[in-house]
């Protein structure tokens, strides 16, 4: 029997679709979510990026060639940095910060267990706030590693 273990890429679309779903539109948090680093950002943001952050698969039984995999995958917030002006204050950036992390905490909750996936939860590690310069603007990012457990079929 020829192996066919799981791709890690179809674990981290999943995840951005669902938190593209959580997080935009109309009175939500975040401008748009990719399940990539873009080239680019159009506009003041806030953005969530979902990346590839490793991988480890275990065998499933002794015999097998089915695996459980394991992916770390990299949620990224992305919010502009206060701006000069005072039309975009250090509270707002704060505030948004905490805002996505909730959304993006409850909505994980909420899909422990779909059919992308047999467990989904965040790394029990503190997320890293930091400033960021990304595509020629400041931010303040916050990163989280989400873990997602797949067994091959």
């Amino acid at each position: 029997m020829a192996a066919d273990v799981r791709n890690r890429e179809v674990s981290r679309d999943a995840l951005a679709a669902l938190l593209s779903t959580a997080l935009t539109g109309s009175g939500k948090p975040v401008v748009a979510v990719y399940g990539y680093k873009p080239r680019a950002l159009d506009g003041r943001g806030p953005y969530v990026l979902v990346l590839a952050a490793g991988t480890r698969r275990e065998i499933k039984a002794i015999g097998s060639v089915k695996r459980k995999n394991y992916f770390r995958l990299l949620i990224v917030t992305l919010v502009l940095d206060a701006s000069a002006d005072d039309s975009w204050t250090p509270q707002n950036v704060d505030d948004t910060l905490d805002a996505v992390d909730k959304e993006i905490a409850d909505t994980i909750a909420d899909n422990a267990r779909t059919n992308d996936w047999h467990k989904l939860d965040l790394d029990d590690e503190f997320s890293v706030i930091a400033p960021t310069k990304e595509f020629g603007a400041n931010y303040m990012s916050e990163s989280r590693i989400a873990l997602v457990e797949v067994h091959d079929a």
